[in-house]
């Protein structure tokens, strides 16, 4: 996300019309990579949710480590998208 970030901010300094291309490019693949991330967490946490509706609880440490993750993910992902989005524009 990181790598994606800076790369997003310098496109949005893009003038030329060559650079703004290369740039919609890049969000499309972008939206795409965000889309599958979706999937994977959406996997994640209905696994998670299936585990404890079957009376399985994690180890409490783990729990407030997936809870940190889990933070920073959502927080990483709309800031990526509110960056694609100002691209898109």
């Amino acid at each position: 996300m990181d790598a994606l970030r800076k790369d997003i901010r310098a496109r949005l300094k893009a003038k030329d019309a060559s650079a703004l291309a290369d740039a919609r490019t890049l969000a499309e693949i972008s939206n795409q990579e965000l889309g599958h991330a979706d999937k994977l967490h959406d996997m994640v946490v209905n696994a998670i949710v299936q585990a404890k509706q079957a009376g399985k609880e994690p180890p409490e440490g783990m729990e407030r480590v997936w809870d940190w993750e889990h933070e920073r993910i959502i927080e990483d992902t709309a800031e990526v998208r509110n960056l694609l989005g100002m691209l898109n524009a």
